[in-house]
């Protein structure tokens, strides 16, 4: 689990959680995760994504945990878009925020995503995300990993 932290970052900030950047994009959020496995990048990339909706340090989860299952997604690139849509679908639905969030493998072909909500009341939004888009994405192998870059359609 990953400690609550953060703040809107501008491109080439560092962040308060190792893993993610913001690339320069000229309309929309373009941003860097990389992780040593994939695991890892679905916990990256989903923290990262509410620590850039959210001014200022994520409140601590509150709620009751919940399973996220990625089923058929062999191809990383499709479960990385899949997971981060699922969580924006959940955070416009349920008005919450993930600030806890894990997740494994398991061999039967199956991701698996644990997280813990945070109620939206009394946040300050830096930006609202509309989308997890298609356009560039990418998850690739590196020799400490995995690097991934997903556009945000803001």
């Amino acid at each position: 689990m990953i400690p609550a932290a953060g703040r809107a970052h501008a491109p080439g900030e560092p962040t308060a959680m190792p893993g993610w950047r913001i690339l320069e994009h000229t309309a929309d959020l373009r941003v860097e995760f990389s992780a040593a496995d994939f695991p890892e990048l679905l916990v990256v990339s989903g923290r990262a994504m509410f620590e850039l909706l959210v001014e200022g340090p994520l409140p601590s989860a509150s709620g009751p945990e919940r399973e996220i299952v990625l089923e058929g997604t062999e191809d990383l690139d499709l479960a990385l878009r899949n997971w981060l849509a699922e969580l924006l679908y959940y955070h416009e639905t349920e008005h919450v925020v993930f600030p806890e969030i894990r997740a494994r493998w398991e061999p039967s072909g199956v991701w698996r995503g644990f997280v813990r909500p945070a109620p939206c009341g009394g946040l300050t939004f830096a930006r609202e995300i509309k989308a997890v888009t298609w356009h560039g994405l990418l998850v690739e192998e590196t020799p400490d990993g995995l690097r991934a870059e997903v556009l945000f359609d803001l």
